[in-house]
């Protein structure tokens, strides 16, 4: 809470309207109404003079504003503002996370298969994805290794073509889990 709580009072110091939120983790549930032991986290609020506010949180160093960690995203949470009044304050973002992935995969006349893998991530999916690097490299390389193993399979190959045929369902439904 400090250095959120710190964050705040640098923010006025620098002339903005800064507050802080008071949030309940995911793990202490969800107050329905403004209790003590309702709120375990503090993050900050910016509210801007054209009336459009973000959301801060300095404890996560790879988050953005209006990107929150996973662990302070639990529904709403309590603003309050030097005056002592608050209000309640929406955590989710309004841009829903994105992932795209893209696979180029060339296979040779001898069945040699190269390519890479381009991979874009938006919101809390690129959060985690940077707090994450080790499982997504895991990710990929297993990625590589199923599509060699697919295209060295003789019965997927076109024998006119030497071209991959649609990847079976199964081999799509287990990249999918281990995403």
């Amino acid at each position: 809470a400090e250095i959120n709580l710190m964050l705040t009072a640098m923010l006025r110091y620098a002339g903005l309207n800064a507050n802080p939120v008071l949030v309940s983790s995911k793990g202490n549930g969800i107050p329905l109404f403004p209790t003590i032991k309702g709120f375990d986290y503090v993050i900050s609020s910016v509210k801007l003079k054209d009336n459009s506010s973000f959301l801060l949180d300095a404890t996560e160093p790879f988050s953005m504003p209006n990107m929150l960690p996973a662990r302070s995203l639990n529904w709403k949470g309590r603003l309050i503002t030097e005056t002592g009044e608050s209000s309640w304050v929406t955590l989710s973002s309004s841009k829903h996370s994105s992932e795209e992935n893209v696979a180029l995969v060339k296979i040779s006349e001898d069945l040699d298969v190269s390519g890479f893998v381009r991979t874009k991530l938006d919101n809390l999916f690129a959060l985690n994805f940077r707090k994450n690097k080790k499982k997504r490299l895991y990710f990929y390389n297993l990625f590589f290794k199923l599509c060699y193993f697919y295209a060295k399979a003789p019965r997927y190959l076109s024998a006119s073509k030497a071209a991959i045929q649609p990847v079976p369902a199964a081999v799509t439904a287990c990249l999918y889990s281990l995403s």
